[in-house]
């Protein structure tokens, strides 16, 4: 799956209307207008919200479960997302090592 595009193309069948779109190093998530967020790409350090342990590493286009949270911002790193929901919380997945994500494990 290491194919590069040189050339922008149009990235079909999105299944909701996108508002905003945030991109890691290999990994890109979108936020629809319901206040959803997709994401797919690379997700070796559970970026895109997936347990990454047995399972693949490179995701098609897929929701993220946020526990029916509405996320109103997205923010990529280069191996970490973090999300703004409505209620002004902050979540974030993915690679911690360097305590980019806020928490203590």
């Amino acid at each position: 799956m290491n194919k590069s595009m040189l050339i922008p193309r149009q990235i079909n069948d999105i299944p909701f209307t996108p508002v905003k779109v945030a991109c890691g190093a290999e990994h890109s998530l979108f936020l629809s207008t319901k206040g959803d967020v997709w994401g797919l790409g690379q997700n070796k350090y559970g970026q895109l919200g997936k347990e990454s342990k047995g399972m693949p590493l490179m995701y098609a286009l897929n929701m993220i479960d946020l526990q029916g949270k509405k996320v109103v911002d997205i923010k990529c790193g280069s191996n970490h997302s973090i999300v703004q929901c409505e209620d002004g919380q902050l979540m974030g997945c993915g690679s911690n090592n360097r305590g980019q994500l806020g928490l203590t494990m």
